[in-house]
């Protein structure tokens, strides 16, 4: 007898929360089980520090010994120079300070800096962390409807700059419009975000493989911005076509977890171990760019599926728009 829809949404959310905690568990036992041995990343990192000791505080206090050291590590950076990641280090930073109030890092957390590089994810990044911090959250503000309405089109693409089509930054954009439509109860952001969601939605193919196009193809930081955009699509719009989608992309992301926890950081089963530096012309690296770290985007994709397990555990598949959906439509029967 086949289970009623109901049922069969709520065990799609459940298995999805699931497989995101193992993924992101993984990660971070990787992850520590690295700070411990070397006593740092043993290759290049602009933000890995910041957004690992995010991840490893989502487990209380098992990795108290590396959240030490990474506090260590991040005092000794060299803040000064012209590569050092504001933008993401400050939003990593002020989002575990509000959350946690943890003295340690209030002094990483403010006051607030920035780089201000002029790529639309860069942009919409300063202006997330402008408003979770309450510092000049109403020019922040005005900036994120200035860029988005420069840089998304008709079709709900966000271009990282005039003309640039990536896929992977469309969504990183996309869920920091997101965040900060919610920061701010501002419905014009809300349906930014949807139009976005919408767009991205019909390049999900059958084996969850989604990333195909522009700057960043494969790449693990595409896939956990993806996700978590999937998933706050979900709960916005309460639709199982997104849920469908959402479960294709966890599967695809899942079946490149090593057994140690890690995964590449290109998605394209040719990698092995990571570079010192990135260097795009090493051909054991295919897909990888030169700004590239994996210390930076192995943490920063386990934050990711952090944030959509969160809103995937507040999802009720007894809301109506998932009930009013017929057997025969649901995308959760699809093969």
């Amino acid at each position: 007898m086949n289970k009623p829809l109901y049922q069969k949404t709520t065990d799609s959310i459940i298995n999805c929360i699931k497989r995101l905690q193992a993924i992101r568990e993984g990660v971070a036992a990787y992850l520590d089980k690295v700070i411990k041995r070397n006593q740092s990343f043993p290759a290049r990192s602009f933000y890995g520090e910041s957004f690992s000791y995010w991840l490893l505080r989502l487990a209380d206090d098992r990795y108290h010994e590396s959240l030490s050291r990474l506090i260590e590590i991040y005092t000794a950076k060299d803040k000064e120079s012209p590569e050092f990641h504001w933008e993401f280090n400050k939003y990593a930073w002020v989002s575990v300070f509000s959350s946690t109030k943890d003295f340690r890092i209030g002094e990483f957390a403010y006051p607030l800096r920035f780089k201000y590089t002029p790529v639309t994810n860069w942009v919409l990044l300063r202006c997330c962390t402008q408003i979770l911090a309450g510092e000049d959250a109403a020019n922040a503000l005005k900036d994120t409807h200035s860029i988005l309405r420069a840089q998304q089109s008709k079709s709900g693409l966000i271009y990282d700059d005039n003309g640039v089509r990536s896929l992977q930054y469309h969504c990183f954009s996309a869920v920091l419009t997101a965040e900060i439509s919610v920061l701010c109860n501002d419905h014009k952001l809300k349906e930014r975000f949807i139009r976005a969601a919408e767009f991205i939605e019909k390049f999900v193919l059958q084996t969850g493989d989604t990333l195909y196009i522009g700057r960043g193809q494969q790449q693990s930081f595409g896939y956990g911005a993806l996700i978590y955009l999937l998933a706050h699509a979900c709960y916005l719009l309460k639709d199982p076509r997104f849920l469908g989608k959402l479960e294709r992309c966890v599967s695809f992301l899942s079946s490149f977890q090593r057994q140690d926890g890690s995964l590449p950081l290109v998605l394209n089963n040719a990698e092995k171990g990571y570079p010192l530096k990135a260097d795009p012309t090493d051909q054991r690296y295919p897909g990888w760019y030169a700004y590239n770290n994996y210390f930076d985007y192995l943490p920063f994709l386990g934050i990711m599926l952090s944030k959509a397990e969160k809103i995937l555990a507040a999802l009720d598949a007894s809301d109506e728009p998932f009930r009013r959906v017929s057997s025969k439509d649901n995308p959760l029967d699809e093969s």
